[in-house]
């Protein structure tokens, strides 16, 4: 389990931890919106908004600690979580440099995130937008508020897909499609992608066992090789299909009270 004993820095508004000329740079090099504010808001910008720093493993906000407002990562990888209970989790969203975080823009117009936490996956670096910041971009400025929408409606897009999998697809069809989203070769653990999915270690590794035995990908130690991306796409599209029908080999996953899988034994920025 990942360990999540420290928390990163996050200069909140007012301090003396403002966003540096070259962190402003990084940030307009990465985000068009940001690079389309008027100057006078660019200005308010590096005067409000904090400086992003956290370490591999590091918490950025969970139950204990606040959402400090709008995230935008400029290098490294950010994973949120929802939690189900302590020990069970499941990939909410994942954010890498030139991307924002959907949950903290949710957070920031007042959706309750609570049982989320996000942790970094490598070391990060990225500009915080405290809530008056991110409220007033989000006023007067129509490319910053056209960003945000666009990454929310993307959140949407997914959570109806996930949602559309879980309900007409199984497993393999979600473990299909997470390998197909990742860069090649796969550096994850089987613990990585059971919490990524909501799933147990075993059920994964039964089921990239059997795909290596189909020769669709190979297994190596901490890393996934994929040996036919044709066949591993058509698999991951099945569970995008409302009128396919499980087949007498595959028995439909159950679901508990949580929405997520059901298994014996307890599972993601």
């Amino acid at each position: 389990m990942v360990a999540q004993d420290e928390s990163a820095r996050i200069s909140p508004e007012g301090n003396h931890y403002v966003i540096t000329h070259g962190e402003l740079a990084n940030l307009i090099m990465f985000f068009p919106a940001v690079r389309m504010l008027s100057e006078p808001l660019l200005a308010s910008v590096q005067a409000r908004a904090g400086s992003v720093t956290a370490r591999e493993n590091d918490i950025l906000f969970n139950a204990e600690i606040a959402c400090p407002g709008f995230v935008m990562v400029t290098n490294g990888t950010v994973a949120a979580y929802q939690m189900f209970g302590p020990e069970r989790r499941m990939i909410v969203c994942r954010v890498q440099a030139g991307e924002a975080c959907a949950v903290t823009a949710g957070a920031m117009i007042g959706q309750r995130i609570e049982a989320i936490s996000a942790v970094a996956e490598t070391d990060v670096a990225g500009v915080c937008f405290p809530q008056p910041l991110f409220l007033e971009l989000l006023d007067q400025s129509y490319a910053f508020r056209s960003f945000v929408l666009s990454i929310l409606a993307q959140r949407l897009g997914e959570s109806l897909t996930l949602a559309r999998r879980l309900a007409f697809g199984g497993l393999e069809q979600r473990l299909a499609a997470a390998l197909v989203q990742r860069g090649y070769p796969i550096e994850a653990s089987h613990r990585e992608l059971a919490d990524e999915l909501g799933s147990a270690r075993e059920q994964i590794s039964r089921i990239l066992k059997d795909l290596e035995q189909r020769k669709i990908v190979q297994l190596g130690r901490r890393s996934i090789y994929i040996l036919d991306e044709h066949k591993l796409r058509q698999i991951a599209d099945a569970g995008d299909d409302p009128h396919r029908c499980v087949t007498s080999t595959e028995k439909p996953e159950s679901t508990g009270a949580s929405g997520v899988e059901g298994h014996s034994g307890l599972r993601t920025v």
